[in-house]
């Protein structure tokens, strides 16, 4: 990690130059929403709006003094609806302009949004739909920044303004497109209110085209949601939209029953503005109808309301109905004064002045665009003189940047490849390193747990001898890894001797000859010189040799040879170790001195990857050289150079009889071998409840999970997975025990094995392991483990769980045989054939009986509710099929299990049995058993042991 430092200074003082180098205006300063919640409100309801502009007007001042821009923001936007709820459009706008230049200079995204539809708005109600169009566009293209809730509502504001605007010029292909883009949104923020006003202006759109079909469609869409919503205007606009289609259809009383709900679902004391629409429909339906009196009625009551709220873009249309109302009576000098009143009216709405503020505007509008646009210009044409110069540094200076980033990531990249290898080497020597600790961990503790509850001297001395042999392993172990860590910290120094380093070799030799042996392999040792007086250190030449001769010997195959050869060449021990054994790839030959390398699978050769790693560096610390030679199949040779004399080195001369070589317990090296403990399999009884295959490679392990187990169970060893493969496929036990890492095939893979069996794939499988990863638990149980135990384990966990399988794999045999049972009687016994449905249904109906056997009283209602039919029709499908009424079916069942019973478990006593069958009367039992089996149970079994 030190390397990578001065590379990462170099890219940070890269990284601030550049930065220097590039104009001012890059860092735009950001602004946290400074809009008050009452404003982002207005999003979804009007409700909220005040038309008091004057205290607007105090508050904005107020603010205007304290220099609030936030706070002046929101006053706006709140000022600017209130005018334009009392169509006061053009102070509305200048409110709104005044918003939106406050929400650019505070970057309030949401707010600029908002402004733009309220303009678009405004723009749209005084028939500049040029105007409107612009504004929404830029709502929605703002709008489109963000996919918050919020930003997606001010976007279907949008669109629905478009929408208003296109279908107010006619264009209603595009109204369509934009009120379906609102909709389309509204769904999916799932607001109920939205998807009214965007229904109920798709049903106006096929209206104003005629489509009255498409629009009745809409506007009931829009009523849905009015209502799941609760809101009572958009409940009102929905009856007058009704209305306005059953008058347009000629269907005057329906029309007039609608108009009549929508002035009822509006408050009048409250929204009058509102109210006067239904009300002014209403009477334009009189006066078309000629009710002269409804007419004269409503008219009097929108005029009456219209003044006093002071809405006066509704005279216009009360004005012309009056009209219509004294032409259809007659009286067409009233009619003519009351049009030109309604002309009259529309002037005032509109009146020169207002035109002329409104050409104001447009002229402000086109101004401010003409300067927005000559900024841009001039922008544009600085950073295109600016950029000549910028872009040769910037060149230069990317290309650096460039090769510098290529640099870094390659070196990155190289570093990131040596720790991934790193971490992999120390997953593998941990993992292994686990395996070697517990698996001996294992045994000592749980013969340790013998020692103490032994009540023979001979169970202790077996119980010792293993405790002995894996405490030696251990310390095996662990001497191996401090000797590395010596080394390796180089605060070892070798104890020199001179000494006969033939002799020595003889000894070593010797010491490791049983081990050969008990792998049936020849071991030769032949030297060249007689006697070769050598500066060495004996214990690190001991390791040495210890190590390369066990690889030989464990990875030989039976009846091979391994020659040992020693000779002096130039002032070097040359020593040479040959095996006829399995021998090795190039790849992992590069490996193989590496510390804690492993090649493979974990389940071929499980070592730590110590042996080789020791041996390496001792050769090194004594000054020599070490090489291997091997091919796959052909053996694996290791030749040894050793100086004879060592320079500056103040040897002690050492007599033969002073070289101590410790005695080798073969179990420290070879799993494989002969171990003090012998493993046969059991023989199956006609008392053996159970048949139990271990899978465990190593010998004590195998004995000890054997020694935990109850002494009626039939148990039997594999000592690894092919051989566990094949015991399991002949024998087919009960349960398996399996570890997981193990030579020539894991416990993973046997398990993944016996599951794609057809005969074996229903064993269960329990797995005893050192692993005790998550994942690696997760891959168990998914290769078809059904429990997963971790070395050291508890005995009496084992026993329960053992326990339990057994106990559900005997129920469910006894449920199968007895199912079995009843439908062979019933073939037998009332039709030749009988069909695949029929013996599901005796077998689901045996089955059922079954889990409730041991109850005296079957509730046969639930029994028919179970298998979702009547208890009329299960009576009579009992019949048709068994012959027997359903309760004397259910007899017979009962009758069938004991008899199971009495043949299989003797140990239970005949008022057990009967119990367990259901009888609770010993006696009743009794006579029902004799009528159907013509003896007493007594007697069944007796004669059946006969």
């Amino acid at each position: 990690m030190k390397k990578t430092i001065p590379h990462v200074s170099v890219l940070i003082l890269l990284c601030v130059i550049l930065c220097a180098m590039l104009p001012c205006g890059c860092g735009k300063k950001t602004s946290p929403s400074l809009c008050a919640d009452r404003q982002r409100l207005m999003l979804d309801t009007t409700d909220n709006r005040t038309n008091n502009s004057d205290s607007l007007q105090k508050h904005l001042e107020r603010y205007k003094n304290a220099g609030d821009k936030a706070k002046m923001m929101a006053t706006y936007a709140e000022l600017g609806h209130s005018y334009m709820i009392s169509s006061r459009y053009i102070k509305a706008v200048d409110a709104h302009q005044s918003e939106l230049k406050l929400a650019e200079e505070l970057e309030d995204t949401l707010v600029i949004a908002t402004a733009l539809n309220d303009l678009g708005t405004n723009f749209r109600r005084m028939g500049l739909y040029y105007e409107g169009i612009n504004y929404h566009s830029q709502a929605v293209q703002v709008s489109m920044s963000s996919k918050d809730r919020k930003m997606l509502k001010c976007r279907a504001i949008g669109h629905n303004g478009l929408g208003n605007v296109y279908m107010n010029i006619g264009n209603y292909l595009e109204a369509d497109r934009e009120f379906r883009a609102a909709l389309e949104i509204e769904t999916q923020l799932g607001s109920d209110l939205g998807m009214n006003v965007d229904n109920s202006n798709l049903g106006m759109n096929f209206a104003k085209r005629g489509m009255t079909d498409s629009a009745w469609v809409y506007f009931k869409r829009a009523y849905q949601h009015s209502k799941k919503c609760n809101s009572g205007t958009g409940l009102a606009y929905c009856h007058m939209n009704f209305g306005n289609l059953y008058q347009h259809s000629l269907q005057y009383d329906k029309a007039a029953i609608e108009y009549q709900k929508a002035m009822d679902y509006v408050d009048k004391e409250k929204d009058l503005w509102t109210w006067l629409q239904p009300c002014i429909a209403m009477a334009g339906l009189n006066v078309a109808t000629s009710c002269n009196s409804q007419a004269m009625k409503f008219l009097q009551m929108a005029s009456n309301t219209a003044t006093k709220i002071g809405a006066k873009e509704y005279f216009p249309q009360i004005y012309e109905l009056y009209s219509s109302y004294y032409r259809n009576a007659g009286d067409f000098k009233t009619a003519y004064l009351y049009h030109m009143k309604a002309d009259s009216a529309n002037n005032d709405l509109l009146n020169r002045s207002k035109f002329f503020e409104i050409e104001s505007l447009q002229i402000d509008i086109a101004r401010r665009q003409n300067e927005k646009k000559m900024a841009e210009a001039k922008t544009r044409l600085n950073n295109e003189r600016n950029t000549k110069w910028l872009f040769a540094v910037g060149f230069i200076g990317l290309m650096f940047f460039s090769g510098l980033l290529w640099y870094v990531a390659r070196m990155r990249l190289k570093t990131n490849r040596v720790q991934r290898e790193l971490m992999n080497v120390r997953e593998r020597f941990f993992t292994n390193i686990t395996h070697e600790f517990r698996t001996p961990l294992t045994v000592i503790l749980g013969e340790g747990e013998n020692v103490q509850n032994a009540k023979h001297v001979d169970e202790m001395h077996i119980a010792g001898d293993m405790i002995v042999r894996q405490g030696k392993q251990l310390l095996l172990l662990v001497n191996q890894l401090l000797d590395i860590g010596k080394m390796k910290s180089e605060v070892a120094t070798p104890d020199w001797h001179c000494i006969d380093v033939v002799h020595l070799m003889e000894k070593i030799v010797d010491n490791y000859q049983p081990l050969a042996k008990a792998k049936k392999v020849n071991m030769v040792y032949v030297h060249k010189e007689d006697k070769l007086m050598m500066d060495v250190d004996p214990d690190y030449l001991h390791k040495i040799m210890c190590n390369i001769i066990t690889n030989a010997v464990k990875f030989s195959n039976a009846e091979g040879n391994v020659n040992i050869t020693s000779q002096a060449v130039d002032d070097k021990l040359q020593i040479m170790v040959v095996d006829e054994g399995i021998g090795m790839a190039q790849n992992v030959l590069n490996h193989i001195f590496e510390p804690f390398y492993q090649a493979g699978t974990e389940s071929k050769n499980i070592g730590t990857g110590v042996g080789l790693a020791l041996v390496h560096l001792l050769v090194k610390v004594m000054k020599g050289d070490i090489k291997a030679v091997s091919a796959p199949g052909e053996g694996t040779a290791f030749t040894i150079f050793l100086p004879l004399r060592q320079e500056d080195v103040q040897s002690t001369p050492l007599a033969d009889d002073g070289v101590s070589i410790l005695t080798v317990d073969k179990s420290l090296t070879f799993d494989d071998a002969d171990n003090a403990v012998s493993l046969t399999d059991g023989e199956s009884s006609a008392d053996t409840t159970a048949r139990i295959l271990i899978v465990e490679d190593n010998d004590d392990v195998a004995h000890y999970i054997g020694s935990q187990l109850p002494k009626n169970y039939c148990i039997y060893y594999a000592s690894n997975g092919e051989e566990g493969l094949k015991k399991a496929t002949e024998l087919l036990p009960d349960v398996i025990l399996t570890d997981l890492m193990m030579p020539e095939m894991d416990g993973m893979e046997l398990c993944r094995r016996i599951r794609f069996g057809d005969d074996t794939c229903t064993i269960p499988i329990i797995m005893i392991t050192a692993k005790t990863a998550q994942e690696d638990l997760e891959a168990g149980l998914k290769a078809g483990a059904n429990a997963y135990l971790f070395k050291p384990f508890s005995g009496n966990e084992l026993r329960i769980r053992l326990e339990w399988i057994l106990s559900e794999r005997q129920k469910l045999r006894e449920k199968f045989m007895l199912a079995a049972k009843e439908v062979d009687d019933a073939k037998s016994g009332v039709h030749d054939e009988m069909s695949v449905e029929d013996k599901g249904l005796l077998s689901q109906f045996t089955g059922i009986i079954y889990d409730q056997m041991s109850d005296s009283e079957i509730d046969l209602d639930a029994v028919a509710t179970k298998m979702c039919m009547g208890k009329r029709t299960l009576r009579r499908k009992i019949i048709e099929l068994t012959g027997c009424s359903l309760v004397k079916f259910v007899s017979k069942i009962r009758l069938d299990y004991a008899e199971q019973l009495l043949l299989n478990n003797v140990e239970l006593s005949i008022g057990e049995i009967a119990l367990q069958s259901g009888f609770n009367d010993l006696s009743y039992f009794s006579r029902t058993f004799k009528q159907a089996y013509g003896v007493s149970p007594v007697q069944f079994r007796e004669q059946r042991r006969k």
